[in-house]
């Protein structure tokens, strides 16, 4: 439990520098540098051998690609929107998760946990209204539906398979991966360029990488010794940390209706964590 709570502070640290420093480099030119630093900082506490037998285990290979899609689809996603309407929007996660539970590990669909998914899509439905900044575009939405659907299925699979591996290898791997990735869009696209205040931009790409290098450590930490639901319940914890930390920095450009959808996912990540704790009891 305490490596999850780790990981959501973390991740909401660096989600706020991740937009800052769109506003001082490229997007392209920040996950470079974010991919260079995963791998500077699996390297040191990770052996390449170890990198190398994760990435030949049965399911080290999709999780690599699941990660690296994912990571490069939620960054697309954040480059359009504040921070706090793309992590409500990302706790599409939760549909994904229960679906995810219900389909590959064979979790009963009860009635709450119905309630759970449909509160949750009307939720991420409301918050994908156009907002008073206008940045709310179809694409936007589906590049951070597509990275929640990404890490559920990386979670999933790290969930399978995860006693023998060390937490470093797989974010090296991954770090690799989105390097090629992104080296081939940015040299296609000809964004390699940093603004005059590129000094900053690295800084705050560096430190959004280490944050969410180690926010991603903790979480593949517990992942074997926590229940997929109770995982899935406590990383939608995310948003609300994630609006809090950046209101001074962005505001609020939400209206009625977003704040309800807001309302709602919140309301499906209390009713999930109630479920849960219930299920506990009984058993």
């Amino acid at each position: 439990m305490y490596y999850q709570l780790l990981s959501i502070f973390l991740n909401a640290l660096s989600v706020l520098l991740a937009k800052v420093s769109f506003s001082r480099v490229s997007e392209n030119a920040f996950l470079i540098i974010y991919s260079l630093t995963f791998i500077a900082l699996a390297l040191m506490h990770a052996r390449l051998s170890e990198m190398a037998r994760y990435l030949c285990s049965r399911n080290g290979m999709a999780s690599v690609i699941f990660n690296t899609l994912g990571t490069w689809c939620f960054y697309k996603g954040l480059e359009q929107l504040t921070p706090g309407t793309h992590s409500f929007i990302a706790r599409s996660y939760i549909i994904f998760g229960t679906l995810i539970s219900v389909l590959w590990f064979r979790e009963k669909l009860t009635m709450t946990k119905l309630f759970v998914l449909l509160a949750c899509i009307s939720g991420v439905a409301l918050s994908s209204l156009p907002d008073a900044t206008g940045n709310v575009t179809f694409e936007a939405v589906m590049f951070t539906l597509l990275s929640s659907l990404f890490f559920a299925l990386n979670y999933a699979v790290l969930k399978k398979k995860t006693a023998d591996v060390h937490p470093c290898a797989p974010l090296g791997i991954n770090g690799f991966f989105l390097l090629v990735l992104v080296s081939c869009f940015a040299g296609h696209q000809g964004e390699w360029y940093f603004s005059e205040i590129a000094i900053q931009g690295v800084v705050y790409s560096v430190l959004s990488a280490a944050f969410i290098f180690y926010s991603m450590f903790a979480y593949i930490k517990s992942a074997g010794s926590i229940d997929f639901h109770v995982a899935t319940a406590l990383r939608a914890l995310s948003p609300v940390v994630v609006t809090l930390i950046s209101l001074p920095f962005f505001g609020y450009a939400g209206g009625q209706l977003q704040l309800a959808g807001e309302i709602l996912v919140i309301i499906s990540i209390i009713a999930m964590g109630m479920t849960q704790t219930m299920n506990r009891r009984v058993s």
